[in-house]
């Protein structure tokens, strides 16, 4: 499928970040443009965090027809499916090992990875929760993703 406008395609994934810390990172993106819509960071693995992001994704940008993720648990839960079939998007979940159905989010994890996450060291879960992405100021990660659009 050929990928031609805004909101047609977005896709989300779910990356571990932090040496040796219990902190996920969720970002749900348009594929065509490569803009992050939303993200959620948490220390569980549960599925709410997810549906946060996507819930943030849909409130700022509203019109999406096909959501494609990963097969993880956070993506196939029901509580995370009803919301997008309540808003009409058609699901799509990339085949098992087909690395290349998530290229793009992958270049943002190898971008984070080795541009913010490997050159900061965080005193404790509290920093990096505060940094990278909680509370009211804006934040590095935030600035990082904005910095990362202008580069795209």
């Amino acid at each position: 499928m050929k990928v031609t406008r805004l909101n047609q395609v977005w896709y989300s994934d779910i990356y571990i970040p932090i040496h040796g810390s219990f902190m996920y990172l969720c970002v749900t993106m348009d594929w065509y443009s490569w803009k992050i819509l939303s993200w959620s960071l948490f220390n569980s693995l549960d599925a709410d965090f997810c549906i946060s992001c996507l819930e943030k994704a849909i409130a700022m940008h509203r019109r999406l027809e096909i959501f494609n993720s990963d097969q993880s648990s956070q993506y196939t839960r029901e509580g995370f499916t009803q919301i997008l079939k309540e808003h009409g998007v058609k699901i799509s979940v990339d085949g098992k090992g087909n690395f290349g159905d998530s290229i793009f989010i992958a270049r943002l994890w190898k971008s984070l990875k080795y541009e913010l996450i490997c050159l900061k060291e965080f005193g404790s879960v509290t920093e990096m929760r505060r940094e990278l992405g909680f509370g009211s100021k804006p934040t590095i990660l935030s600035g990082f993703i904005r910095a990362l659009h202008i580069a795209l």
